[in-house]
């Protein structure tokens, strides 16, 4: 029981930080539900608590809590950047903005403000502050991997290759394990059209960790070099994985596709046949794919005879998606190479 006696509160306020440091949530709740009664004006209380809640998921309530601190006690930079979070994955972006600055304000050294407005601007498409934001976290804390990671990433978005992969490496240099930098550099040397390079960087990824992102994307730059038999290879390694029905579809449609390409009919069809057996294997696959070209014909011939279609871009394997249903309601599925 928690008691009005100042060393009883002060212990409480205690017991409830280690609880929630050791991960003990309800315990600390208890605490917190009595303090508020008793001190529902203590800013760190408040703080502390409000906190607890968003980690918990309570985020309404959380807010709540915050807001009463802040409004206590204006100048806590941490709790500015938890709200500031909070928006920010609730997509308030502006708002969340509005929070970092204020943080930024009171700790101008406060690499988390820097680092989570850097990702907002990103959300807005600001890239050149966000290049600013994470230039000036990375200048607080140099061995921040996330830091130099989303700094390439928005480098690559402007094409400043060059700097984008500069900056994964220093990612790669802090983790040798870092495995989505070694994609998103990889990316970037394909985007610099390095497909040797970036199938170095896909196989150091894949050896880290076995990811069907990253097989499919290897598979498109082995096309890209011609190297036709190593792209089966990777389609074959996705489809004799325990892969999801619809990522089996997609390798069966490309590796009978390729085949196909290559004047390999014998081999290429039953590929293209086995989609239609997915769809009895697995419900989540209610579709036939097809390959096509000229995007833009099918889109205007549909919406001519108005047929309802959904559109798909996946940019790990460089392919557009178009889904509708024939006469007899079945699924069906265009796939269009990059700029086809």
């Amino acid at each position: 029981m928690v008691y009005k006696n100042k060393h009883k509160v002060s212990k409480a306020l205690k017991e409830a930080l280690v609880f929630c440091q050791k991960g003990q949530f309800n315990e600390a709740r208890v605490i917190y539900k009595k303090l508020i009664k008793i001190i529902p004006a203590n800013d760190q209380m408040l703080a502390n608590y409000g906190t607890l809640e968003l980690q918990i998921g309570n985020t309404e309530y959380a807010t709540e809590l915050l807001d009463r601190s802040l409004i206590i006690n204006p100048s806590q930079p941490n709790i500015l950047n938890n709200l500031g979070n909070l928006y920010l994955e609730n997509g308030d972006f502006q708002k969340s903005i509005n929070y970092f600055d204020k943080a930024i304000s009171l700790s101008p050294k406060s690499f988390n403000a820097f680092y989570n407005k850097g990702r907002a601007m990103t959300a807005i498409n600001k890239i050149d502050e966000a290049i600013n934001c994470y230039q000036q976290a990375i200048s607080i804390e140099p061995k921040n991997k996330l830091a130099h990671f989303n700094l390439g990433f928005v480098f690559n978005i402007n094409k400043d290759f060059d700097k984008a992969i500069d900056q994964y490496e220093s990612a790669i240099k802090i983790d040798e394990n870092f495995t989505e930098a070694f994609f998103n550099r990889g990316v970037t040397y394909s985007n610099k059209r390095k497909h040797h390079k970036a199938i170095k960087d896909f196989n150091a990824a894949i050896k880290i960790e076995f990811n069907e992102r990253f097989i499919f994307k290897r598979a498109r730059e082995h096309e890209e070099i011609e190297d036709f038999s190593k792209a089966l290879d990777d389609y074959s390694l996705i489809i004799n994985s325990e892969s999801s029905a619809e990522n089996k579809g997609i390798a069966y449609c490309r590796r009978g596709d390729l085949q196909n390409q290559m004047n390999n009919h014998k081999s290429g069809m039953p590929d293209l046949e086995m989609i239609k057996n997915l769809i009895n294997i697995d419900s989540t696959l209610d579709h036939v794919s097809f390959s096509a070209n000229d995007k833009s014909f099918f889109m205007e011939t549909l919406e001519k005879n108005n047929i309802v279609f959904k559109e798909r871009h996946i940019p790990e394997i460089n392919i557009d998606q178009l889904f509708f249903k024939d006469p007899a309601g079945n699924g069906i599925e265009l796939i269009f190479k990059e700029n086809s």
